[in-house]
């Protein structure tokens, strides 16, 4: 009798292609998904790819750099504000930013940071405290973890710069997104909105949501909801599923639906050849 190895599957068992819907039917932490895919060979050349571009755009520019001293901490004025020097940008070159990677990538497997704070979550800590501002419930354990990948990847993703913006901004149509005094009283507390009026809330709103380093975080939201751990291709099949599911099964509505919107469908082409081609 023939001995099969372990690595051998019999034909009865094997694997069948999940359909749309069974690949949302997983378990995983999206900030596993998301260590899995940046560590991919082909998704860490394409962030390393893009980010060596924004390098390379930004050579030049006027920068205003704190001065520091030969153990690293900043110089400080008598009144205790920042020594500061403008100078142009000197762009990290490929050997750097491939070493930066890596450092942030060890940072983010290694700890979560939190606060207990009621400040919204960023790249820095995850508020234990922050709450939904248009329902001013505190997310659920689904969502913190949706959180915490969407966060984590800002990490590895810092796409800045006018081209890179430009760059995403050609998957989206901005001029279809309208931002509403009803969407200003929902997604501003009313301690944000005593600092911000409206037409100020209104031109942050499109800045944010339309920055490049945005819109790849929303992206890879949503191929953490399909359980991708690699570079595997995400369709527009995938896309029309989203569209109409994503935030019904995960209540992340926050900012989403203006997300979807954007992809028109004269923009879906470019979307999903942004979506598998930038490091996502």
């Amino acid at each position: 009798m023939a001995i099969m190895k372990s690595f051998e599957r019999p034909q009865s068992e094997a694997p069948t292609e999940k359909s749309i819907e069974e690949q949302t039917r997983h378990e995983e932490l999206d900030g596993i998904l998301l260590l899995e895919r940046v560590q991919n060979p082909v998704i860490r050349k394409q962030i390393i790819d893009l980010r060596e571009m924004g390098e390379n755009a930004r050579k030049g520019e006027e920068v205003t750099y704190v001065m520091r001293c030969k153990d690293g901490k900043p110089q400080r004025q008598k009144d205790g504000r920042y020594i500061t020097e403008k100078k142009g940008y000197v762009p990290k070159n490929r050997e750097e930013i491939e070493a930066d990677f890596d450092k942030r990538l060890d940072g983010i497997q290694s700890q979560t940071r939190i606060s207990f704070d009621d400040k919204q979550p960023r790249s820095s800590a995850i508020s234990l405290n922050w709450k939904w501002p248009e329902t001013a419930q505190k997310p659920n354990t689904k969502q913190m973890a949706i959180i915490e990948g969407h966060e984590k990847g800002h990490v590895m993703r810092p796409y800045h710069g006018k081209q890179l913006r430009e760059l995403f901004g050609t998957a989206f149509d901005q001029s279809v997104v309208e931002y509403t005094m009803d969407d200003y009283f929902r997604y501003h507390t009313k301690k944000e909105r005593a600092l911000m009026g409206y037409e100020d809330a209104k031109k942050f709103f499109y800045q944010y949501l339309f920055s490049a380093t945005e819109l790849a975080e929303r992206m890879s939201q949503l191929k953490s909801y399909f359980g991708m751990r690699g570079n595997e291709q995400f369709t527009k099949e995938h896309l029309e599923y989203a569209r109409e599911h994503y935030v019904d099964d995960t209540g992340m509505g926050n900012i989403m639906t203006f997300f979807f919107k954007a992809i028109t469908p004269e923009k879906e082409e470019a979307f999903l050849k942004l979506i598998n081609s930038a490091g996502i």
